[in-house]
């Protein structure tokens, strides 16, 4: 089972639209929180400041530098300290829907503006490990791996008019956003394993990689915590201290929370009945499920999905489209 593609399925993962940002100097903008959308910019002209006000850090982007804000949180992007900015909001895209252009008449910097979005409720708090910001310089010798590869080809198709240009942009945002995971998690583990607690550090932590996997593939399973420890190669106390520390909840907490983010993708993916769902993610019962399903989301299962089917556009509003409802820092050597 690969635990990371199992989960970003889950949490349905999803490229949002991107266009290109041409600004002339001065020039500056102010964007807001977004609770659904990691916004992610990269440097295709000139150089930038990106200020992140939650953190009062200012980063300096240059030309290749990709900068991905995790969390949503409201930002600030300039050619210079200095600048005025102007919410995003106010600013509107070109007939073509891929070109917003702004600023005097200055030096130029062209950015690529996106955002990853996720589908899923529980996208938020599992991300919660990566740093608040992360920025992938282009800088460094090691600069033609594998992340540089794909913002090359997602230029390409940002800019290509060719069939499938829309559908391979789409794809490659997604898997952009996988390799950017990945290095700001290794880049924690490398760095002694200090990430924040969260169900993604399970994944880069060898003692407990294993039992995770086991995990995910058997969630069905009537798993106890001894079970866990002894395929952990622990005893049961060490083992539910050492879950807990790394995944920030206890380990029969993270079955339940897998369970029901599975339940939850079951019940707006497919039209499978609540008996079979319940028999899928391990209850005994349509009865047990729907119990649990309540005390963990605050609603039954049946309304979730009425709920969920009833909004089809519910994650679906996007930094990148100007006027949209306003919704520690790692720096990584791109390899």
């Amino acid at each position: 089972m690969d635990i990371l593609s199992d989960l970003l399925e889950t949490l349905r993962l999803r490229g949002g639209p991107s266009h290109n940002a041409v600004l002339n100097a001065p020039w500056g903008i102010e964007f807001p929180s977004r609770e659904e959308a990691s916004p992610f910019y990269v440097v295709s002209r000139g150089v930038c400041i990106l200020e992140l006000p939650v953190l009062d850090l200012q980063v300096e982007m240059n030309l290749g530098d990709l900068v991905m804000l995790p969390h949503g949180d409201p930002h600030l992007l300039r050619d210079g300290p200095e600048s005025t900015v102007v919410p995003f909001g106010s600013l509107s895209l070109e007939p073509d829907g891929m070109t917003l252009r702004y600023g005097k008449r200055g030096a130029e910097t062209t950015l690529l503006v996106g955002e990853f979005l996720f589908e899923s409720p529980f996208a938020r708090p599992t991300l919660s490990a990566m740093d608040r910001l992360v920025h992938i310089k282009a800088d460094n010798e090691e600069n033609s791996g594998s992340i540089s590869v794909i913002l090359k080809m997602l230029c390409r198709e940002k800019r290509s008019s060719e069939p499938g240009s829309r559908a391979a942009g789409s794809e490659l945002l997604k898997l952009l956003f996988i390799h950017v995971l990945r290095k700001s998690m290794a880049e924690h583990h490398k760095q002694g394993g200090s990430c924040q607690s969260s169900p993604i550090a399970l994944m880069f932590d060898e003692d407990l990689h294993g039992i995770t996997e086991a995990l995910h593939s058997n969630p069905e399973r009537p798993w106890t915590v001894a079970d866990m420890a002894v395929r952990a190669g622990m005893s049961r106390t060490k083992f539910s201290l050492r879950f807990a520390q790394v995944a920030g909840m206890a380990p029969l907490a993270y079955l339940t929370n897998h369970r029901m983010m599975k339940a939850a993708d079951l019940l707006e993916q497919t039209d499978a009945t609540l008996g079979e769902i319940a028999e899928r993610i391990g209850y005994g019962s349509e009865a047990a499920f729907s119990t649990a399903f309540k005390r963990e989301m605050g609603m039954a299962p049946g309304s979730y999905r009425r709920a969920r089917n009833e909004s089809p556009n519910r994650a679906i509003r996007s930094l990148t489209k100007p006027g949209s409802p306003d919704r520690g820092a790692a720096v990584l050597q791109s390899p």
